[in-house]
């Protein structure tokens, strides 16, 4: 193992140990979730990255928020580092989503307002669904192909708001 990959390993485990899931004041993350269009649920793990264009990442949320916030997805590759951190702002519940600027954002950028919606098994949900490009990137361009994962934050959190969640893309 190289010294780099030590002590990212090391500060993961230190990060991680002992620390509670956070939480936002009045917005709590129950869970994510990793889809592509046209793909039966039960292989929602396993993508092929040369036949998906893009992944869609839902966040749940225990309730629907009442005031604004923002909503980081880190995507770590399969060798461990990080490949992309996007940050997205939230409208609150009542409000018609529009543009907000985020800090280090070079342009303002489009709320996601959180839906609720009924499943199948007659639970109501509050999410969010936010598009992951696959197709066109270096994820192909690399092969970059494996375990992934993805977590969620909230308000600048360092901690995650709720587990992160692991996928697998293939060629």
């Amino acid at each position: 193992m190289t010294h780099h990959r030590l002590l990212l390993a090391l500060s993961t485990f230190l990060l991680g140990a002992g620390s509670a899931v956070a939480q936002s004041a009045d917005l709590t993350c129950m869970a994510l979730d990793v889809v592509a269009a046209g793909q039966p649920s039960a292989a929602r793990k396993s993508f092929s990255a040369t036949r998906t264009i893009d992944l869609t990442v839902v966040a749940t949320f225990k309730e629907l928020p009442s005031r604004e916030h923002l909503l980081e997805l880190v995507f770590t590759s399969p060798d461990g580092f990080l490949y992309r951190s996007m940050t997205f702002p939230i409208a609150p519940s009542g409000r018609v989503a529009g543009h907000r600027r985020i800090p280090d954002y070079p342009n303002p950028v489009s709320e996601l307002y959180v839906a609720t919606e009924t499943g199948a098994d007659g639970l109501a949900r509050n999410m969010v669904a936010v598009p992951f490009p696959v197709g066109g990137t270096t994820i192909v361009s690399s092969g970059l192909y494996g375990r992934w994962t993805v977590e969620a934050r909230l308000d600048g959190a360092r901690t995650p708001c709720t587990r992160g969640l692991t996928f697998t893309l293939t060629p």
